[in-house]
């Protein structure tokens, strides 16, 4: 289980990935007020790609009441390119680190203590590897779903440089 209010949380069940981490970084949102709660993502627009730089970077942020937290933890990132009205999904950062070997069975919290806690944290993927996108120029509506609490959808124009 996260740790409450404990910036250096990961997803639950995120794993080493070279496209994604959980680092806050300069780039990553910032949440508007104490009380907010929710999954906010930014990302550059327009976002140029090289040769020498074929990344777009996707960065989040998290906040969520104990209770409202998903069992299902895994980040689905969704781009839809908006001339094809083509979709792109993928799981962020998803490796389970030994499938065959269940993890062990954990007590579940008290649900006085779980009203209580709120889970944040940060995340950042490149949306080009996670999603598979075409290396060519296009307009995006990109959204995070972390379980089923949706994020801000945001637009990212790539450019080809």
């Amino acid at each position: 289980m996260l740790t409450p209010d404990d910036p250096g949380s990961e997803l639950g069940n995120v794993f080493p990935n070279p496209y994604y981490n959980a680092n806050e970084g300069p780039q990553s949102p910032k949440p508007p007020n104490a009380q907010w709660r929710g999954v906010m993502i930014a990302a550059p627009n327009p976002a140029v790609i090289t040769l020498r730089n074929p990344q777009v970077l996707l960065h989040g942020t998290y906040r969520i009441q104990g209770a409202n937290y998903p069992a299902n933890d895994s980040l689905k990132l969704t781009a839809i390119e908006m001339v094809s009205k083509k979709e792109f999904t993928a799981i962020a950062g998803q490796h389970d680190a030994s499938p065959s070997v269940p993890p062990p069975p954990e007590a579940p919290p008290d649900p006085q203590m779980l009203k209580r806690m709120v889970f944040s944290g940060f995340f950042n993927t490149d949306l080009i590897a996670t999603l598979k996108l075409p290396r060519v120029g296009a307009t995006y509506r990109v959204r995070a779903d972390l379980g089923n609490i949706p994020s801000n959808e945001i637009m990212v124009q790539i450019t080809l440089q």
